[in-house]
């Protein structure tokens, strides 16, 4: 995701935060539901890991600093939309991988390079594709 795509950043928020609160590993305090930003952090970490990087490196590309970036980590400091965001972006991942513990399969890749591809579209266009996906809905596969 490009730190100035709005469109694509914009799907994957609606797509992340809207199954936040069913989804995300949540910790109960009394009678009051709260998001676990230990896990949140620790998926973060985990993926940076992965990937081989270094805070610092991650911390570069996402133009924060890195004692940011371990507060993060480390459930010290809860991130901005913009900073999980871009910290996405320098890990290839979607927010929903961090919020809800989702994996970047095959189907993820292809959603995003979908949205990427209409970001340009006008409004004919994007009519165009969402009656194309009404009747592709629609249709039945299944037959050899």
């Amino acid at each position: 995701i490009k730190r100035n795509n709005t469109y694509v950043k914009c799907i994957f928020i609606f797509i992340a935060y809207s199954n936040l609160r069913e989804n995300c590993v949540q910790y109960r305090q009394g009678d009051k539901m709260g998001i676990d930003y230990q896990e949140i952090g620790r998926r973060i970490a985990s993926r940076r890991r992965f990937l081989g990087l270094r805070q610092s490196q991650v911390c570069e590309r996402c133009e924060i600093n890195s004692n940011y970036l371990s507060n993060i980590e480390h459930a010290k400091s809860i991130p901005s939309i913009d900073v999980l965001l871009r910290i996405c972006s320098a890990l290839d991942a979607t927010p929903d991988m961090f919020l809800l513990g989702t994996r970047n399969g095959e189907g993820e890749v292809l959603a995003r390079q979908v949205a990427e591809r209409v970001q340009g579209f006008d409004k004919r266009k994007l009519e165009l594709l969402m009656s194309f996906m009404d009747w592709l809905q629609e249709q039945d596969f299944s037959a050899p």
